[in-house]
């Protein structure tokens, strides 16, 4: 029973980890976005291309960590399904 209890911990901390990653994907999303727009209506200077690479590969390295802690929670709760 306490190794159950350990599980649902585990998995409750990754579920946390995976929404605060998500909203910073989504938060830097609508950022990127409001850039691009920006620079498309030449109201910030050529700089903004800077900000935009750094952010689409902050994106991809976000996106990479939520995929991997999904697939951390799914073997947790596999293991729980398992007892």
């Amino acid at each position: 029973m306490a190794n159950k209890d350990s599980l649902i911990k585990e998995i409750d901390s990754i579920s946390d980890k995976i929404k605060f990653y998500y909203s910073l994907f989504l938060a830097l999303i609508s950022g990127i976005v409001g850039v691009a727009f920006a620079f498309v209506e030449k109201k910030v200077d050529n700089y903004a291309i800077i900000f935009i690479g750094f952010g689409l590969l902050f994106l991809i390295l976000l996106s990479i960590k939520i995929n991997l802690l999904d697939k951390k929670r799914i073997e947790f709760i596999e293991k729980l399904r398992k007892e």
